[in-house]
């Protein structure tokens, strides 16, 4: 959907880097990680119970990268790791009560600068924008989807 509801926008790379540097300036921020930020700005709260594979396919990032992301919020408490039930080699995540907990706030930080970013960008450039942007996300996931099916 590529209404602009003071949603997540999506950027690119670079964006999202100085996004996550800012946010972990803020204030309010100190005693939430940017990796947490990081985590419910890509959504996968919102997926309790994804596998570990699923998550990385869902957020476009290496497998490694996962673990390495999942095992710092696994420390601080903000996820659990479960064994699938129908799988015992596939590992489940879930948002703690304490990520839960921080998600309201956190909801507030990234908003409150996506707010700033888009202050003097109508309605109409910035659901435009949205729609390219969603374009190239599609674009980039299906260019992944068929090179993992040809290297098989």
């Amino acid at each position: 959907n590529s209404s602009c509801r003071h949603r997540h926008l999506p950027w690119n790379a670079d964006g999202d880097r100085v996004t996550r540097k800012l946010v972990g300036r803020d204030r309010r921020a100190r005693r939430i990680t940017r990796k947490v930020v990081t985590w419910q700005r890509r959504r996968a709260c919102h997926h309790p119970g994804m596998t570990q594979d699923q998550l990385a396919k869902h957020i476009c990032i290496d497998k490694s990268g996962v673990t390495r992301h999942l095992s710092y919020l696994e420390k601080k408490g903000y996820v659990e790791r479960r064994a699938d039930q129908h799988d015992k080699r596939a590992i489940c995540v879930f948002p703690t009560q304490k990520m839960l907990d921080i998600l309201p706030e956190v909801k507030k930080i990234v908003k409150d600068w996506n707010d700033y970013l888009t202050k003097d960008i109508d309605r109409e450039e910035l659901e435009c924008f949205n729609r390219v942007l969603e374009k190239i996300a599609e674009r980039a996931q299906k260019y992944i989807y068929e090179k993992e099916v040809s290297e098989k």
